[in-house]
């Protein structure tokens, strides 16, 4: 009976292509193939090229050419570098960006990152002018 038991096991695991040969191999190529995807879903906005950020959702080509041209002085230190040197990203677009995929040096967009600061306005020393 045990005899049969085993002869029946092997047959059922030839039929699902599941064999102790190529159990592990199949195993683990499918475990990298799914790290493969998971980490093709990241792209670093300073090594990203005008065709990557074209297929973000959320980019448009305007954007894009304003991203590369900010990036082309120098690379985005932060999400806040980031958001003051790029036209038009504000807190919003930089976490929609970052749940697109989008990081910067690896790191995704924190909702609790303090925004940049506004300039200073210079403050006139004219006196207002009575209303009429």
């Amino acid at each position: 009976m045990a005899e049969r038991f085993a002869q029946v096991k092997e047959e059922t695991a030839k039929r699902a292509g599941d064999t102790e040969q190529n159990s592990l191999p199949s195993k683990l190529l499918a475990i990298a193939a799914m790290l493969a995807c998971s980490s093709a879903q990241a792209l670093d906005l300073n090594y990203a090229t005008e065709a990557d950020l074209d297929g973000v959702k959320g980019l448009g080509p305007s954007t894009t050419a304003r991203i590369l041209a900010a990036r082309q002085a120098h690379p985005f230190k932060n999400w806040q570098d980031f958001m003051q040197r790029v036209k038009g990203i504000k807190a919003p677009t930089a976490a929609k960006l970052a749940a697109a995929g989008l990081t910067i040096d690896g790191e995704g967009y924190a909702a609790t990152e303090t925004p940049p600061l506004a300039p200073n306005k210079p403050v006139s020393t004219r006196s207002p002018t009575p209303a009429p």
